[in-house]
């Protein structure tokens, strides 16, 4: 895992994060979760590959305000998992 872009997530449907993902085999998957300050999973699902990222479009709407933490989690061919947490305030 080298990176979570959130630049993009405002906590509306459709908002997207991207993640930069790499392994030395090939990753072949990745799921992104979005967390509220009580760690209660607000929603999750599999990012999609495109350009070189892999992208998750966000299907729940998040108030403004509210500190969530987004964890994107890659597996690799032989499925081996990694993962990588990122804070972040809804503006």
């Amino acid at each position: 895992m080298k990176a979570i872009d959130a630049t993009g997530y405002h906590g509306q449907v459709g908002d997207l994060i991207k993640v930069t993902a790499f392994d030395d085999f090939e990753v072949v998957g990745v799921d992104v979760v979005i967390r509220d300050d009580t760690t209660v999973v607000l929603e999750e699902g599999p990012a999609v590959l495109a350009d070189g990222l892999w992208t998750y479009a966000a299907t729940v709407v998040v108030p403004a305000g509210r500190n969530v933490t987004i964890e994107a989690v890659a597996k690799d061919r032989p499925g081996n998992t990694g993962s990588l947490g990122k804070p972040w305030l809804i503006a």
